[in-house]
């Protein structure tokens, strides 16, 4: 098969309406992106903490 047919294949069940985010779509994203922001944190705190050790009382509170 040639990539061409596997692009016309694959464009046969698209319709303009799939483009559309439905609300399921919506709130799996935002729990997954929530999950990563700890660990976003944790990281640049780690990374901050290294770096600044004598800063890190002005951003960092915990």
């Amino acid at each position: 098969m040639s990539i061409n047919l596997l692009k016309d294949l694959r464009n046969i069940d698209t319709y303009e309406e799939d483009d559309d985010w439905t609300f399921g779509q919506i709130i799996s994203v935002a729990l997954f992106s929530s999950s990563l922001l700890p660990i976003f944190e944790l990281a640049f705190k780690t990374f901050f903490d290294a770096k600044h050790p004598s800063l890190q009382k002005y951003y960092f509170t915990n």
